[in-house]
């Protein structure tokens, strides 16, 4: 699960695990990075009142420039169990309760969530049933119930993506039967009934994988990944690997080509990733030395080319901004307002 604590030096809660490291001869494309610059200064900014709260999963960005965010409700609510917002680009807000689904119970978790280009949405839900069961659940775009199929194998899910065949795109783990198990990971083509039609797993996908001293599986690679639809028609499938790998589809999920990214820093770790245009964007977290015993980290996003993998440029971001959509070189981002108790949208324009 990703976790965000906007306007604080957080992020390093993300990514506070053993960076994997990359054998040799990863094959990333080879390019002159170019100097790193500062991420420019917003251009417009739009003060909302929401209030600055940890937010997790990923962010989903609207055909409509509208942004679809998860937040951590108070204690005692469980984070799958948290509505999703749709914040407008003019600073208005809509709640959409996607756990009202007919015939699964009251404590409905919504384990990952996607918005299509008509703005409908998709989600993978379940309730408290054992065995696990879970459903792909479909709502209009005012995110009201249309209907469920049963999911052929359960999973806690990475990615949810609707290809523009009407089959579905899911990424994520198996379910640990006991705490200490180890995950195996999950790249599959679902048909619109629920059935598994086929495989894009790498042979690579779990060499990532660790246990907590607790015993609970991560594999950054996928829990770190998304995938997200680009101009071209083609879907671009991101694993979060040290070394990041990026899966081309066509609309039926057959993969076109696999681009290996080398990361435009050492010791940086991928975490967010974009589809803008016919470029990639992709932030990374370095890791600096300790200062006065407190770790430290700055965050840099790199664009790549969406054909070959070539780097193509890379930016510092010093203020504490939360990247949430991209679109023809421009960032969407929230960042706290001054006296830090809000959300304000922001958006940069690249050179």
């Amino acid at each position: 699960m990703k976790i965000w604590l906007l306007g604080l030096s957080s992020v390093l809660l993300l990514l506070d695990t053993a960076f994997a490291q990359e054998p040799a001869g990863h094959g990333g494309a080879k390019s002159e990075a170019a100097p790193i610059r500062e991420l420019p200064a917003p251009t417009q900014v739009t003060e909302t009142r929401l209030a600055v709260s940890a937010t997790f999963g990923s962010t989903v960005c609207g055909a409509d420039s509208s942004i679809y965010y998860r937040r951590l409700l108070p204690s005692g609510v469980g984070p799958f169990e948290a509505p999703v917002t749709k914040l407008r680009a003019d600073g208005t807000a809509t709640t959409l309760e996607l756990g009202e689904i007919p015939d699964l119970g009251r404590h409905v978790e919504i384990l990952a969530f996607h918005v299509d280009s008509s703005l409908r949405i998709y989600a993978i839900a379940k309730d408290e049933a054992t065995p696990v069961k879970e459903y792909l659940v479909e709502y209009d775009a005012l995110g009201r119930y249309q209907s469920k199929v049963l999911l052929q194998r359960p999973l806690l899910p990475s990615a949810l993506m609707r290809l523009p065949s009407g089959l579905f795109l899911v990424t994520g783990m198996t379910w640990q039967a006991r705490k200490g198990e180890v995950s195996s990971s999950v790249t599959a083509i679902v048909d619109p009934s629920g059935n598994e039609v086929g495989s894009l797993k790498l042979a690579a996908d779990d060499s990532a994988s660790t246990l907590s001293p607790e015993g609970i599986a991560f594999n950054p690679v996928i829990e770190r990944g998304t995938a997200m639809g680009g101009p071209d028609g083609f879907t671009y499938l991101f694993k979060a690997g040290s070394y990041p790998k990026v899966q081309v589809l066509d609309g039926t999920g057959r993969a076109v080509r696999v681009l290996q990214l080398t990361p435009p820093v050492p010791d940086s770790e991928p975490f967010e990733f974009f589809v803008d245009g016919h470029r990639l964007a992709i932030m990374f977290q370095q890791r600096l030395p300790e200062q006065d015993g407190k770790k430290r980290g700055q965050l840099i996003l790199a664009l790549y080319s969406a054909e070959k993998g070539e780097l193509l440029a890379s930016y510092l971001e010093k203020a504490p901004t939360w990247i949430a959509c991209m679109k023809d070189g421009t960032l969407t981002t929230l960042m706290p307002t001054s006296d830090k108790k809000h959300y304000a949208i922001a958006t940069i324009t690249l050179p």
